[in-house]
């Protein structure tokens, strides 16, 4: 969701700047050369392929945005840490390009986890870490998006 969100404020930049610039740039080459109203046909003649291309653009990821966003409370719903996936686990902990082993961020989480919330069974501070992230994690974010 971070990635589509700067893509999508990105987008919206390039459109401001690029329309802006396209304006500047055919107003400044043809206002002498033409009527006003050649002028004002000229440069929306330009400027709308540009605008529309840039458009389309920005509404596909902001739709693939919204998206994101309306799995998210059910991905929060049914967030398990024993299911999340790591990529030291995803290349047996082996560096693809130099061959060195990798430490397992795995370990590392569920140790620090236990740190912080280990009472009682073994597995007890994995599923206490499930329940605040389930519950109230969950109603922080749905908060916040409205």
């Amino acid at each position: 969701m971070p990635v589509a969100l700067s893509v999508q404020i990105l987008l919206q930049a390039a459109m401001a700047h690029t329309m802006t610039w396209c304006y500047k740039i055919l107003v400044f080459l043809i206002w002498d050369v033409f009527s006003h109203l050649e002028t004002i046909i000229i440069v929306s003649s330009v400027l709308l392929p540009i605008f529309t291309v840039l458009a389309t653009l920005q509404i596909y990821v902001t739709i693939g945005l919204l998206d994101d966003i309306a799995a998210l409370p059910q991905q929060l719903s049914n967030f398990s840490i024993t299911a999340s996936e790591c990529y030291c686990c995803s290349v047996h902990h082996v560096h693809p390009e130099t061959g060195d082993e990798i430490p397992c961020d795995r370990r590392v989480v569920f140790r620090t986890l236990q740190d912080w919330y280990g009472r009682g069974d073994k597995e007890d501070h994995l599923a206490a870490f499930d329940h605040l992230v389930q519950t109230r994690l969950k109603s922080i974010v749905l908060k916040q998006l409205g």
